[in-house]
């Protein structure tokens, strides 16, 4: 079995059988693979699109939780592909085609933002079940969104 990693958030918004959910920054943030993954809204939040087994509503407390192993293909290929293309198609361009290398530059990256469009263009087809997946909820009562609240000066 492999490495699960757990997080805790409020849901933002819910529909169609999945939710964004807003993860607060904790220690642990810097130094975990993870964030590769969350979307950064500002400097405290980050946003993450999950499965929603349990129709949450917004402001919901949750859990999610994520596969080690698709953060590292999520890495691959968002970090590595990129990569590996921009240098072998740069060391082809010279090497083989003998063009000059600000030519040769603008075409790797050219090449790069190419891989980067198509990633892009397929993005829906990513199946569901690779995406984190809400594990727990705690319902939002009044009392909890009075709590979070600031008061008001009069």
């Amino acid at each position: 079995m492999s490495e699960l990693l757990i997080e805790e958030g409020i849901v933002i918004a819910s529909e169609n059988g999945f939710a964004d959910i807003e993860i607060m920054d904790s220690q642990n943030c810097e130094k975990c693979s993870a964030k590769i993954i969350c979307k950064q809204n500002d400097s405290e939040r980050r946003r993450i699109k999950a499965i929603d087994p349990y129709n949450v509503g917004v402001g919901d407390f949750v859990k999610i939780s994520i596969e080690g192993f698709q953060l590292v293909k999520a890495s691959f290929l968002l970090y590595g592909m990129p990569l590996i293309i921009l240098i072998a198609s740069l060391l082809t361009f010279l090497n083989y085609f003998l063009m000059d290398e600000l030519i040769a530059f603008l075409l790797s990256m050219g090449m790069t933002a190419v891989y980067f469009f198509i990633v892009y263009s397929f993005r829906e087809y990513i199946s569901p079940e690779k995406l984190p997946k809400i594990i727990s909820v705690k319902k939002t009562t009044i009392n909890d969104i009075a709590a979070t609240r600031p008061l008001s000066e009069n």
